[in-house]
């Protein structure tokens, strides 16, 4: 029997790969404007938007790292209706969580950011969270020092 939902219904619920940025390149996936909210003036800057056959820095993640990034994904930003999986997995779920404490974090529909100092906010998926503990990617020093102030 054929879907009966319309097919842009159709369309976003199927999971797609994050869209590539590289690390420390001008926020443009959508309106930075969303991002940069709380500080007008702030450029906003891309960290973890990985892609497949991309060299991607690894490396083991500063003490307490991961949890925080948890932490701020349990409070993301920019939700979207759609989910993304991962392109660096062999056989990527179709829905990607973790847990954090007693929380189940669902990554892959909307974005962390985190204010950098001196005019910057950092805006990165949440799937850089399944990235760092299934991938051991090592973004740049300058957001994991970020993340670990806020």
């Amino acid at each position: 029997m054929a879907d009966p939902r319309p097919s842009s219904a159709r369309e976003h619920q199927t999971p797609c790969v994050v869209s590539w940025y590289a690390d420390l390149s001008p926020y443009t996936y959508l309106d930075s404007r969303r991002v940069v909210a709380d500080d007008d003036g702030a450029t906003a800057l891309n960290i973890g938007w990985l892609g497949a056959g991309i060299r991607n820095p690894t490396g083991p993640a500063h003490d307490g790292f991961l949890p925080r990034l948890l932490e701020l994904a349990r409070h993301s930003h920019n939700q979207t209706r759609g989910r993304h999986i991962c392109a660096l997995c062999d056989d990527p779920p179709a829905i990607i969580t973790m847990t954090h404490g007693l929380h189940r974090v669902g990554l892959g529909s909307s974005e962390i950011h985190v204010p950098g100092g001196e005019g910057i906010v950092y805006a990165a998926p949440t799937m850089i969270c399944h990235y760092v503990a299934a991938h051991e990617y090592l973004p740049p020093q300058e957001f994991v020092d970020a993340v670990m102030r806020t």
